[in-house]
């Protein structure tokens, strides 16, 4: 499909991690990924921690 012209939906004028940080704070222990088929649940609080942890690992090797 394609469509063409001003999107309907304005964009959010946040990055990725500022949208995160502030699911975080309003929302720490509700569930933010969820693999049912793999058993797998993490909160705003742990996806953060653990996206963060991920981060700074690639900087080491940057």
């Amino acid at each position: 499909m394609y469509v063409s012209g001003p999107p309907t939906i304005p964009l959010l004028v946040q990055t990725i991690r500022q949208n995160l940080k502030e699911k975080v704070k309003r929302f720490p222990n509700n569930d933010a990924l969820v693999c049912i088929e793999q058993n797998y649940r993490n909160s705003y609080s742990e996806f953060y921690n653990q996206t963060t942890t991920f981060v700074k690992s690639l900087e080491i090797y940057n």
